[in-house]
């Protein structure tokens, strides 16, 4: 009654839990089902509770640090909606069909706001407003105003910000937040940051924990109050603090980019809780240099949470081009025993694009990855290097077998990675077989991808896509679809505007509308976006070359 994907095998691993999903459903027995939302624009009260409880489940299963790791996961999955497609509120008429309103915004941006708002009432509290909530208006359509009438009632506290700010307005503060620690105190800013959403009514307005621990070990909690463009807090201590934290648990959706030296951002980077170490990988990544590139390593080795190392794998990865950096590299991937960061190390290795990096992921591959995502994430980055061996090493890797044809898709992408000509016929002749429609789906993402990069392949890569778009799937012709708008080629749009107009599926029309307007937008400019790849590979390399000496000279 749900998805055939519910049914793991022991090769699925760390990847992907059921009990989110199967929570999640619960849910909507007391969220959607109890209550419901009175019209779409209100869907937010179903969908971002729901998601919310994940978790809500996760901290009773498995412990506040992964509860806090899940919703900044979420979180970043909103940003990268926000940053890439559009920004709307979480609460909007600004939809022309009903499902349009069913993206990251609904549901992750809206379960991260919940945090927030509990963080503030206090869980209690939280939790006494919402079984008001749902003890009012039991068997009733609902709308905000319901919601945010019984907290404000079980709570005593007014609302109207709250809702204002993060439930009518789109996107969120960006914060640059500076950490100074000298000998008897602590400095930290916040300044409003480029990149932060026009401000509702009143400005933006966050409460962030700031944790200062001493060097015998003391901690001082506090909130700071983050309600102007820029505050400036001077925190006096007992001798000189061994470590700031900031928002340490992640209870504002709000973005922080710190900045501060080296042993301040190590000692972040060290710590056990996930977000704020991760939010310190950042800042480290950033800052370059030597001193910070070691921190980086450190942590990519011995950071107890998988995703931390992760990052930092990535972040190294997208540093310097020297023997050294491939070592570490090499070394994730072959001896860390978390398969979240083997598939981030293997990312990175393909980003190299030399014959070291590819033999690296095939001697690799041949030692067999413990779960099928691994295994999928070298078949992809062997694409990635552009070794002249990859096509020949991914074709038979198309036709395994796997749960949710993971590595099937791993190496239709990698095919598409490798931006050559001689991926075109074994990606067509792939999909005019029978396949699984998630498996199809695949296949048409890399075919508009191929189309994307190699100018040549965009006529033969266009007309299948249009065959797929036509007459596949339901996730099939969503991929094409997109595909399709991606793929830089305005001879597409009157299949597509066919689509817009006679599909009866409001997803694939939604999507059709998006690779309309990115088309139009483009304008028949078939060799522009290849051209910009290129630019962009030639400007990456030289950033490598150039960090590399940088972080080879560092004084630090």
């Amino acid at each position: 009654t749900m998805t055939e994907l519910l049914l793991v095998d022991e090769r699925v691993g760390p990847h992907w839990d059921a009990e989110g999903l199967v929570c999640h459903e619960l849910a909507h027995q007391w969220f959607g089902d109890l209550v419901t939302c009175q019209d779409w624009s209100q869907a937010w009260l179903n969908e971002s509770f729901a998601t919310f409880l994940e978790t809500v489940w996760e901290e009773h299963a498995h412990g506040p640090d992964r509860a806090a790791w899940l919703a900044y996961e979420q979180f970043r999955a909103y940003l990268s909606e926000d940053g890439e497609r559009y920004r709307r509120a979480i609460e909007s008429y600004g939809f022309v069909e009903p499902i349009d309103v069913f993206d990251r915004h609904l549901y992750e941006k809206g379960s991260v706001v919940l945090r927030c708002l509990r963080a503030e009432l206090g869980s209690d509290a939280f939790r006494a407003g919402v079984r008001l909530y749902l003890e009012r208006h039991a068997d009733e359509a609902v709308h905000a105003r319901h919601l945010q009438r019984a907290l404000e009632d079980a709570t005593g506290t007014n609302l109207d910000g709250f809702f204002t700010r993060w439930i009518r307005t789109p996107g969120h503060p960006v914060y640059t937040v500076s950490v100074a620690i000298e000998a008897s105190a602590v400095r930290i800013s916040f300044t409003l940051a480029d990149g932060a959403a026009e401000p509702p009514p009143g400005g933006w307005q966050v409460h962030l924990p700031v944790e200062i621990v001493g060097e015998d070990g003391a901690r001082t909690v506090l909130t700071a109050a983050v309600a102007r463009p820029e505050v400036v807090l001077q925190l006096p201590t007992q001798g000189r603090a061994a470590m700031v934290a900031i928002d340490p648990d992640f209870a504002a959706p709000a973005v922080l980019r710190l900045e501060a030296d080296v042993p301040v951002l190590r000692a972040m980077a060290s710590d056990p809780r996930p977000v704020l170490a991760a939010r310190a990988v950042a800042a480290l990544a950033d800052k370059g240099g030597r001193a910070a590139q070691d921190v980086l390593a450190e942590v990519a080795r011995t950071h107890p949470v998988p995703g931390v190392r992760a990052d930092a794998i990535a972040a190294w990865g997208a540093r310097g081009v020297d023997d050294e950096g491939l070592d570490l590299l090499i070394g994730a991937l072959e001896g860390d025993e978390d398969p979240r960061v083997t598939v981030a190390a293997a990312k990175a290795i393909g980003a190299r694009r030399t014959p070291a990096a590819f033999d690296a992921l095939v001697a690799s591959l041949e030692a067999g990855p413990t779960t099928w995502h691994s295994v999928a994430a070298h078949l992809e980055a062997i694409g990635a290097t552009r070794d002249p061996r990859a096509i020949d090493r991914l074709t038979p890797w198309t036709e395994r077998p796997s749960w949710g044809d993971t590595v099937a898709r791993g190496a239709l992408s990698g095919l598409a990675a490798t931006r050559s000509d001689a991926a075109v016929a074994p990606l067509i002749a792939w999909t005019r077989a029978v396949r699984d429609d998630r498996a199809m789906a695949g296949a048409a993402s890399a075919l508009g991808a191929l189309a994307a990069a190699v100018p040549s392949a965009r006529a033969a890569c266009r007309e299948r896509l249009e065959d797929l778009a036509l007459g596949g799937g339901f996730r099939t012709r969503v991929a094409a679809v997109d595909a399709l708008g991606r793929a830089e080629d305005g001879r597409a749009l009157p299949v597509l505007r066919r689509i817009r107009s006679t599909v009866a599926d409001g997803r694939v029309r939604r999507g059709a509308f998006e690779a309309i307007a990115r088309l139009e937008r483009a304008g028949d400019t078939p060799t522009a976006l290849s051209r910009a790849l290129s630019r962009l590979d030639a400007l990456d390399a030289e950033t490598r070359r150039l960090r590399t000496r940088l972080d080879r000279h560092d004084p630090a």
